[in-house]
């Protein structure tokens, strides 16, 4: 396995988050080759975890919607959503797939698929996708924005977020967890 101090690929794959959080396709298709070839030299080491090969393939996907330069690979969709489904890892990422299903033309399955998020996000987990954007900023949700069911869904996980949110602020109020300035003022102290 690489050693831990070379974290190119980590690099990578951060910088293509924040190139698909501004929506800028050149840069994340050039981030997106760093960390493939990244991985490969990995590969060649030893072991490679199954969501380090699809991230940087979804990632490119984006990327080309983005820049609208090639339609759609469907061969390429097809061989992720067989990944999402064979590997357990997978089994909460609700926005890649939901993502990758409404790419397919399953609009029905992505939206069943984000219901099941919204079951997972009661003990309070939100997810992200697999970039580590939101709900609102991620592009895998695009082809599913406009649609009534879509928006509805969206609705509840933002009620279901901000209650959350609030109980977890009267937890603080009350002492019952630790507030981040509390967090930050103790790594800060000597």
């Amino acid at each position: 396995m690489k050693d831990i101090e070379d974290n190119t690929w980590q690099i990578a794959s951060r910088r293509a988050a924040a190139c698909l959080g501004t929506r800028q396709p050149e840069c994340v298709l050039q981030q997106s080759r760093v960390w493939k070839q990244e991985i490969e030299k990995m590969r060649q080491q030893g072991e490679v975890f199954p969501q380090w090969s699809v991230a940087p393939v979804v990632v490119e996907i984006l990327a080309t919607e983005l820049s609208s330069a090639e339609p759609v690979d469907f061969a390429l969709l097809n061989e992720v959503s067989s990944m999402l489904s064979e590997y357990p890892y997978f089994d909460k990422r609700y926005y890649l797939k939901a993502g990758v299903a409404s790419r397919l033309g399953q609009p029905e399955e992505a939206l069943a698929i984000l219901e099941e998020s919204l079951e997972d996000a009661a003990p309070g987990i939100f997810g992200l996708d697999i970039v580590g954007l939101t709900v609102e900023q991620s592009l895998l949700l695009d082809p599913l924005r406009g649609q009534a069911e879509f928006d509805d869904w969206q609705k509840r996980h933002v009620e279901q977020r901000s209650a959350m949110l609030q109980s977890m602020r009267r937890l603080e109020s009350r002492g019952e967890i630790i507030s981040v300035g509390a967090v930050e003022r103790l790594a800060d102290s000597p």
